[in-house]
């Protein structure tokens, strides 16, 4: 089982010129980092970090890359490790495999190695711990509240809208402890919805949450999270076909549930 505390989604730019990217994000660095899993595109999703929908990610015809992790000390702990069943299209609609890691990583010693020969934009997400972990398990789950979430049609005819959370959830999150959350909905994985998640003492930063399972299944889940709705946002990066399947008011809205485990 994947306990998250804290998340943070970085953008690679994977080009022709270069065949190295190392590991030398800020957000993670001097903290135990726990796990990592990879996201590519679909064709029909904008990059979470932007609302400009020209930052896509890209659905390469194949895609493999090698990783490389060393830990503080210099020790390698992994080594050219293929990333061919850990990478993830949103298309799948699940969530991708995760490489559970369990050390500091030494970004001058960290990298992943590849060739592609055009321009490739992939997500990769690394898992962080700031506290002692907490035991969560899926018997620890109290109860579930869904809520529906209306995306509307931008006027650029993208999808590409950030949504507070408190506009969906109102105060119901107040004090619960939040251990999952799924999106369901007509052609759901092509929506590529994300949580922005400001909490007590973690941050969730542009996890994909989207999953066409209707009960939890996947290893992973959030160590109670104790959100802040009003400070915490969905985002959708949608820029694909408009012609929907649910359209609620006729004006090409998006409508989707929006699952709480508790």
């Amino acid at each position: 089982m994947m306990i998250i505390q804290n998340l943070t989604c970085i953008q690679l730019t994977l080009s022709p010129d270069s065949h190295r990217c190392y590991f030398n994000d800020s957000a993670y660095s001097g903290k135990k980092v726990t796990g990592i899993f990879f996201y590519q595109g679909n064709g029909y999703s904008a990059s979470p970090l932007y609302k400009d929908p020209a930052r896509i990610l890209e659905l390469p015809a194949s895609l493999h890359f090698y990783l490389t992790l060393a830990d503080k000390a210099g020790n390698l702990r992994v080594q050219n490790f293929v990333s061919d069943y850990q990478i993830k299209n949103f298309a799948d609609g699940q969530r991708p495999g995760f490489i559970p890691l369990n050390f500091e990583i030494n970004p001058d010693l960290s990298y992943i190695e590849y060739q592609v020969e055009q321009t490739v934009n992939l997500l990769m997400c690394v898992i962080y711990e700031t506290a002692p972990v907490e035991h969560v398990s899926r018997t620890d789950i109290n109860g579930v509240k869904t809520f529906s979430a209306i995306f509307e049609k931008q006027t650029d005819n993208t999808y590409i809208v950030d949504k507070k959370l408190s506009e969906i959830t109102g105060n119901f999150l107040k004090g619960k402890r939040v251990k999952d959350i799924r999106v369901r909905g007509s052609n759901s994985a092509f929506h590529n919805i994300y949580v922005w998640l400001i909490t007590d003492k973690f941050f969730i930063e542009n996890m994909y949450i989207q999953s066409g399972a209707l009960l939890p299944k996947e290893e992973t889940m959030f160590q109670n999270l104790k959100i802040d709705a009003e400070k915490s946002l969905i985002k959708m990066r949608y820029i694909g076909d408009t012609n929907l399947p649910e359209d609620p008011f006729g004006d090409g809205s998006i409508k989707l549930d929006l699952t709480f485990y508790y």
